[in-house]
């Protein structure tokens, strides 16, 4: 049992209540006092753990006391044992999007068959409710069901379903908590979920754009407009998206369509030189992908995501859609640089103008957990031959 708390390290936990014939499980194994976090330093939470070996089966009430700071007293209880009767869930759907309603599904396992719980089958039925608390703070809990109607797939099949609708973009913390009880044993099974809620500003269309790379001297890069409408006539030029594609040719052969490549990457929104109710997304492809396909024009996209830069959550997909190309036609290609087709043409102003330059300069990054700057400023004045990095 762990407690997570800003005044975890001085918390106690008594134990009020355990089973009939409890003997020394009572008392904890071991009692270890840590922390929750990318680092011990830096945006951690102290955690407190207490082990225990082999409690007996059964209803356990426990007592825990703490400091207040700060009129805080929040203490989240974390309870984990080896029971084989666990609850799996997820989200019906990962589009989440204001002004829409999205649930959750539940549904108890045993973990060592694989079998479902059914509450039908049980001597009292399993009672499951869903905890919402949304972004600015509210708090509302929503009945899920086991009735065939509630995105559950159907009556009495062990899957309980609960729908909630999303009225503002921010993150919602979704908590599923089923009771019951299992050959005469009575539990409790929570999960947790961040939903991550965004407003839906932009449509993919099915007709895109392409042209070539006005700045790529070799004519080698290939700048394709995912179309995308926009729905509310907001201000969307120069807004930033993730967005990625499969890239499908037609066979030099045939009609048929052949994958070609997969792109993606960072877009920024561009006018599309009409008026403002649709945007260009614009991504980069080589064309020489195309030749390696034995493809050629027209081309499609397939799968296609938008997503928001900052929780990657789904704002528009598209399955197939149309890539117009004019009087665009393929020449063959001039160069053989395999790295371009791999990473991207380099900025011409990062080119060496000289195979034996010796002005090259070394840049270090420290790792994403890094707590500190882990590198020896003596060293920055050695020269690049002399550093080493670890």
């Amino acid at each position: 049992m762990t407690l997570v708390s800003i005044n975890a390290y001085n918390c106690t936990l008594d134990i009020l209540y355990a089973p009939e014939n409890t003997q020394n499980d009572i008392y904890p194994i071991d009692v270890e006092n840590s922390w929750l976090g990318f680092s011990h330093n830096m945006e951690s939470i102290p955690t407190k753990s207490f082990t225990y070996k082999k409690p007996t089966v059964g209803v356990w009430k426990v007592k825990i006391c703490g400091p207040i700071v700060e009129n805080k007293r929040d203490v989240r209880v974390l309870v984990m044992n080896e029971s084989p009767y666990l609850v799996k869930t997820h989200l019906t759907s990962y589009s989440t999007h204001t002004s829409t309603e999205f649930g959750i599904v539940a549904t108890m396992k045993n973990k060592l068959t694989g079998d479902t719980l059914s509450s039908t089958e049980q001597e009292d039925p399993f009672v499951a409710d869903l905890d919402i608390i949304t972004p600015n703070g509210e708090q509302f809990i929503v009945s899920m069901h086991d009735d065939g109607r509630n995105n559950d797939a159907k009556p009495n099949d062990g899957t309980f379903g609960g729908k909630f609708f999303a009225s503002q973009q921010g993150t919602y913390t979704a908590e599923v908590v089923i009771k019951g009880s299992h050959q005469g044993v009575p539990f409790v099974r929570s999960t947790q979920h961040m939903i991550a809620v965004v407003d839906k500003d932009i449509e993919l269309s099915s007709e895109h754009t392409l042209l070539m790379d006005p700045n790529d001297a070799d004519e080698d890069m290939i700048i394709i407009n995912l179309k995308a409408e926009n729905l509310y006539n907001k201000k969307l030029v120069g807004n930033k998206y993730k967005a990625h594609a499969q890239v499908w040719g037609t066979n030099l052969n045939s009609t048929e369509m052949v994958p070609v490549a997969w792109i993606a990457g960072m877009t920024v929104a561009e006018s599309t030189g009409v008026d403002d109710s649709h945007i260009n997304l614009p991504l980069k492809l080589n064309k020489r992908w195309i030749e390696k396909a034995a493809a050629t024009f027209p081309l499609q996209l397939r799968n296609a995501y938008v997503q928001d830069v900052s929780t990657s959550t789904p704002i528009t997909t598209l399955d197939i859609g149309h890539i117009q190309h004019g009087s665009l036609t393929l020449k063959a290609s001039t160069t053989n640089d395999e790295e371009s087709l791999h990473y991207g043409k380099r900025p011409l102003t990062f080119m060496s103008s000289s195979s034996s330059s010796n002005t090259h300069k070394i840049l270090l990054v420290h790792g994403y957990c890094s707590a500190v700057n882990s590198f020896d400023k003596t060293l920055i004045s050695q020269t690049p031959s002399s550093l080493r990095i670890h």
